[in-house]
Order: C-alpha cells, then structure tokens, then sequence
C-alpha cells in the first residue's frame, strides 16, 4: 500500500489549514486602533449613497469596495473589529479559493502547499486583517483566474468569447486595482 495521502486527507488537511488561516485573521484584530486609512475607508463609506459613486467613479479606488464597506457596516456595525471582519472574510475566501485553483491547476497536493504556505504567510495575514480593499481584490482575482480556467476547458459556447486577461480585469473592474494592473498588461 503507498504512503501517499488520499483526497480525504487532503480535504481535511485544508479544511483544518483554513480554519487556522480563519482563527490567525480573527486573532488581534482590534489589537490596534483604525490607522488612516482604515479610518478614510470607514468614513468615504459613510458618505450619501451618491457620493461614494460620485467620488470614486473612474478614480484609483473604484466605489465597488466602499458600496461594499457601506452594506457591511451597516449589519456588523461600525467597531474597528466589524469593520475589519469584513477582510478576515475576504481574506479567508481567498484561501478556499487558493486551495480550488491550485487543484485544478497542480493537483491536490500543490494546492496543500500553496494553501498552507498562504496560511501563515506574514503579508496575507495583515492584508487579510485591514480594513481595506486588499482581501477583496485578491479573492475577486482568484475567483476570476478559476473561472476563467473553468471556463476555458469547458465546451461552453463562452469560451470563444472570453479572450485571455479580459474575464479577469472585467470582473474586478467596479472593485479597483486589479483594473489599472490589466489595463496595463493588455496595452
């Protein structure tokens, strides 16, 4: 019998490796205070439901983030833990998605490497802890690359239509950064 590990140990190595990744996010998350940032995405968020559009349309921060900062305090409430529980939110849906890319891509067990390397990566963990666009930006990103390769090896009459990095920057395109990146590329 091999020593290798079966997919149901996979499964349940990255089901217990997204929990810690869940708990290493949660932990000390108001240990400090908003610092500026973080306190200009909580009050743009504030703003007339006009003036957030207003303001971020066609500008660097895209008001995608702030719509989505806006709904979010309004049902978790306003502390610096509700506000940044949102990116522990986005920050760990990152990693499932992380896990189901590098399955589809590598196999189960780069997907288990990738996974746990971004665990306890030290720039996942801050990003995926603040309140900022960040976590978000890199779960959309990931949801777009899995789709687009979901949809590419699939016989769907979409996949003529979706020309390589197009899918992906469109499905980010109301939430930022990851726009500027792929207008960028594509030029």
């Amino acid at each position: 019998m091999g020593h290798g590990r079966g997919p149901a140990d996979l499964r349940l190595a990255a089901a217990g490796l997204l929990l810690l990744a869940f708990a290493l996010r949660v932990c000390r998350l108001n240990g400090q205070s908003f610092w500026f940032d973080e306190s200009g995405s909580v009050v743009e968020s504030r703003l007339p439901l006009g003036d957030v559009i207003a303001q971020h349309l066609g500008g660097d921060h895209p008001p995608g983030y702030f719509l989505r900062l806006r709904l979010w305090m309004r049902l978790a409430g306003e502390s610096d833990y509700a506000v940044r529980f949102a990116s522990v939110v986005a920050g760990t849906a990152s990693l499932a998605l992380l896990w189901r890319l590098g399955r589809r891509v590598a196999g189960r067990e780069v997907a288990i490497l990738a996974l746990a390397s971004a665990t306890a990566s030290s720039f996942g963990l801050y990003y995926g802890q603040e309140a900022r666009s960040y976590a978000l930006l890199g779960a959309l990103t990931l949801l777009a690359t899995y789709s687009y390769i979901r949809a590419m090896a699939s016989r769907s009459p979409l996949r003529a239509a979706l020309p390589p990095g197009r899918y992906q920057a469109n499905l980010a395109l109301p939430f930022g950064h990851v726009v500027k990146v792929g207008e960028q590329v594509l030029r």
